[in-house]
């Protein structure tokens, strides 16, 4: 049941993320006003990418959930993974940023 949620929400970030890039809308992000950017079509690229990285943290939980109904290791990989994914998309916007 928890890996079936976990699935359907990372699916949703995933399709809000496909819609940032595709419409490049700052609009479409809750508390745009408060950044300041440069390049507004840039910031919703790098902010969908980051939604992606973090929607990824969620499928292999999902994925996780299919193989093993361990809570311990389910929360675990969710951990590591969203701490993984979080740091890469850092990444992502110092590079773009600097």
């Amino acid at each position: 049941m928890i890996s079936t949620l976990t699935f359907i929400f990372s699916g949703a970030i995933f399709l809000y993320a496909l819609l940032l890039v595709w419409t490049k809308d700052i609009n479409l992000i809750r508390r745009h006003y408060a950044v300041k950017m440069k390049n507004k079509k840039v910031y919703a690229t790098q902010f969908a990418k980051v939604l992606a990285l973090t929607a990824i943290a969620l499928a292999l939980m999902g994925l996780l959930g299919f193989i093993t109904e361990n809570g311990l290791y389910l929360v675990g990989v969710f951990i590591v993974s969203f701490v993984v994914c979080i740091r890469i998309g850092i990444k992502f916007i110092e590079g773009t940023y600097k």
